[in-house]
């Protein structure tokens, strides 16, 4: 096949520019031109995709307060329970300058004061935190803590059931009192892009605008080269054909859907993170799993105090996690549950 051929019917962009003016160690303008007519959405939309989902990056994933040995427990000497604790750590965005894989970070506190994000780099010098002002506990004059966190590097969001599952009952990462929390690996707090028409030797093209916005652990540069990296080892993957018989296996794809379906509907509704009123207004109201929020009607979330705006946040949360009020479950997922009701 003639390569030159057919590429010479396309124009490839001649550089890409990362616009200096609007360059900061958090957001990036790159601009990629000039492209052919229809080519800068595909693009575009691509590399949006691939920047929300696929750059790696740090998060804490488990944590472990000695003497303490489940989520529900209150902090002696800390005015936030377990729960508050795990929420806030959860929004801690950092990396580890050594670039290991794991981590394991021992803290002691004792006595009066605040427990911020930034505190974690005065135990282990090898942590850089990109919101040291965010506050973990409020400690009285009987705090006297001894706190294990792990440190794990990945990407996307991996729930703590997958954690837990990984690490079962007798391997190494296993072991009493650790909790293991949801982890948001990405750096990416924003992607966007538009494409913009220009003209070029009499001929229309596009100019490709991508907005980057990073939560500070990686440059907006460095995180468009790692998604460039990505998409070119893809394609490399995918580049050379064979011609042969394909067995396709409906029932055992079906089968991971409806076990990822219930390990999330199984969840808690604290996992959900919804604001303290309308948490304790499901919980009082027998919803406590995500399973007994989805498989209701709207109608039936009226309760009293339980307004739109509940409502709404109650969406917004389900569709961060693919899910919806109402929404229609396959039969296999129905059972499942009514049958360990």
């Amino acid at each position: 096949m003639d390569v030159t051929r057919f590429l010479g019917l396309f124009n490839f962009p001649k550089e890409v520019i990362c616009d200096k003016s609007t360059l900061t160690d958090r957001y990036g303008k790159i601009i990629i031109s000039p492209l052919d007519k229809g080519i800068g959405v595909t693009i575009g939309n691509t590399i949006r995709r691939f920047l929300l989902s696929s750059v790696p990056g740090y998060a804490i994933s488990a944590v472990k307060i000695e003497g303490l040995l489940h989520e529900f427990s209150p902090i002696e000497g800390a005015k936030e329970d377990y729960t508050d604790f795990i929420v806030a750590l959860k929004q801690v965005r950092l990396k580890l300058n050594s670039e290991q894989d794991r981590k394991e970070v021992f803290i002691s506190l004792k006595g009066e004061g605040e427990f911020k994000a930034g505190d974690l780099s005065k135990f282990d010098s090898d942590i850089v935190v990109f919101n040291p002002d965010l506050k973990l506990l409020t400690l009285n004059e009987d705090a006297d803590l001894k706190i294990k966190l792990v440190i794990t590097y990945g990407k996307g969001a991996v729930l703590a059931e997958d954690f837990q599952d990984k690490y079962q009952d007798g391997d190494q990462y296993s072991e009493l009192g650790l909790i293991y929390i949801d982890s948001l690996y990405s750096p990416i707090r924003k992607a966007n892009f538009e494409v913009e028409t220009v003209r070029v030797k009499n001929e229309v093209k596009e100019k490709l605008i991508i907005e980057v916005e990073t939560d500070g652990s990686i440059s907006p540069v460095d995180a468009y080269r790692v998604v460039i990296e990505i998409l070119k080892s893809y394609v490399r993957s995918i580049s050379e054909i064979v011609v042969g018989d394909v067995v396709v296996s409906k029932v055992e794809g079906n089968v991971i859907e409806i076990r990822e379906i219930i390990k999330k509907l199984s969840s808690s509704i604290e996992e959900l993170n919804l604001s303290a009123k309308t948490y304790n207004t499901l919980k009082e109201s027998g919803i406590t799993r995500i399973y007994d929020l989805v498989s209701k009607h709207e109608e039936e979330l009226k309760f009293r105090s339980f307004g739109k705006k509940s409502i709404d946040e109650v969406k917004k949360k389900l569709q961060e996690w693919g899910l919806s009020i109402g929404m229609t479950l396959p039969k296999e997922v129905v059972e499942e549950f009514e049958k360990n009701s």
